[in-house]
């Protein structure tokens, strides 16, 4: 799929298959690609937690305006940013 075909297609998914699942495989090679992402000044100033804990995505679901897809969805990726980075060595930035 080319470049405009990709963004005039995507969706935004509400609903998920409770009973499915993503391979370890799968699974790396996502968040392999993840991470090949660039950020301003290449910073990189994201963490990924996986949430698999049924009991904590349940009460994650709960903060997010019981959003189904937090306990639906087969993989849940809670992204953290850390917006004070370039405070850490701010000198390579300029």
């Amino acid at each position: 799929m080319n470049f405009l075909e990709t963004v005039t297609q995507r969706r935004s998914v509400k609903n998920y298959d409770a009973t499915a699942s993503m391979s370890e495989s799968d699974f790396k090679t996502m968040m392999d690609t993840v991470l090949l992402s660039p950020t301003s000044y290449n910073i990189q100033h994201w963490r990924f937690v996986r949430v698999q804990d049924r009991h904590l995505r349940t009460a994650i679901q709960k903060a997010a305006w019981n959003q189904t897809q937090i306990t639906e969805a087969s993989e849940l990726i809670v992204v953290c940013a850390d917006i004070q980075a370039w405070n850490n060595q701010p000198e390579r930035y300029w």
